[in-house]
């Protein structure tokens, strides 16, 4: 029995070299690459989620990766399917988003043992457009009496704006879109004028008319 198995090892061993032995060199498997062929080569470390810019702001895709072998890695970027030209680094980026940036991009990682394909879907959403629809109207107020400016601002796609109420150029109480001008005598009288701020993406800002409040003060006689 122990010759038997002594023989059977002796025939595998001349059979596996037998399997090599008409091949040359270079026809030999590389036994290193196809240790390292495993499908898991490529790590991805820092991968991009589906976002959302402003038009006009800054659109970038930024993806991390490494290679447990040690391959030199590659990168490749497309649009909708549309290879991009010269875009060949772990990063994309536009420096000014346009409404016809927005799509689906994908980039592909690839070395000599492994490849690895990413999506992110790109919304490019409009820049606010902020306009004054009913302008603050000049009021005369008497001695005594209460008034109140108002204006009437409107931004597409709707957000949350900011007011700031000027007189004479100097900021005054309040922050809405109306401003209650209480107290008495003349001293309320001057040029007032708001400035309506948006509160998301790029900001912008719009002023309104300057209207002239008159104040009368009564004299005891």
């Amino acid at each position: 029995m122990i010759f038997m198995r002594i023989v059977l090892s002796l025939m595998v061993g001349v059979a596996v070299v037998t399997g090599f032995q008409n091949c040359s060199p270079a026809e030999l498997p590389d036994l290193a690459s196809v240790s390292s062929s495993s499908p898991d080569d490529i790590i991805l470390l820092s991968v991009p989620s589906d976002l959302t810019v402003n038009e006009g702001g800054l659109l970038q895709i930024y993806v991390e990766a490494t290679s447990k072998g040690n391959h030199a890695l590659s990168y490749r970027w497309l649009k909708n399917g549309v290879e991009l030209p010269g875009q060949n680094g772990n990063s994309f980026a536009v420096p000014s988003a346009a409404m016809s940036d927005g799509g689906q991009y994908s980039v592909e990682i690839s070395n000599k043992v492994d490849a690895d394909t990413l999506f992110v879907q790109v919304t490019v959403s409009p820049t606010s457009v902020l306009t004054i629809a009913m302008q603050p109207q000049a009021i005369n107020l008497d001695a005594a009496t209460s008034g109140q400016l108002s204006v009437v601002a409107s931004v597409s796609p709707a957000q949350n704006l900011t007011y700031q109420w000027f007189k004479d150029g100097v900021p005054v109480g309040g922050n809405g879109s109306i401003l209650v001008i209480s107290g008495q005598g003349a001293g309320r009288a001057g040029n007032y004028y708001v400035r309506v701020t948006t509160t998301q993406g790029v900001l912008q800002s719009v002023q309104s008319n300057t209207v002239r409040v008159t104040a009368t003060e009564t004299f005891n006689v």
